[in-house]
């Protein structure tokens, strides 16, 4: 597999697993209900979240979404991610990893405004 090829199947795993990707980056925020036995008014705050979440995402670099996806989706170590992103050092591609958090949990902080009224 090319790295087109993988960086194309990352991109595609960010967006299928909104899920783990949720409850990594939101840290600290808790809805009222777990998944199973939230009833609809949380489920759609579930929803929006996701969605928001994507958007976050999407905001990224691009190989700052490829090092998320490589990191917490695969599993990779960040000895494997530097090597797939060519930034030579661990401590390289978790700077990586730590900016695309960062700016993903600043993108869903500026965002919470808006789903006060959920």
């Amino acid at each position: 597999m090319d790295l087109d090829a993988l960086h194309a199947h990352f991109i595609a795993a960010s967006r299928a697993a909104p899920d783990y990707l949720e409850d990594y980056l939101m840290d600290g925020v808790e809805l009222a209900a777990e998944p199973g036995q939230a009833g609809p008014d949380v489920h759609a705050v579930r929803q929006e979240w996701a969605v928001i979440l994507e958007r976050a995402i999407n905001r990224l670099q691009e190989n700052e979404r490829v090092a998320l996806s490589l990191y917490i989706l695969e599993g990779l170590t960040l000895e494997e991610v530097a090597e797939v992103l060519g930034c030579g050092s661990k401590s390289s591609a978790l700077r990586v990893v730590n900016a695309a958090i960062f700016k993903c949990r600043s993108y869903l902080a500026e965002q919470s405004l808006s789903l006060v009224d959920f």
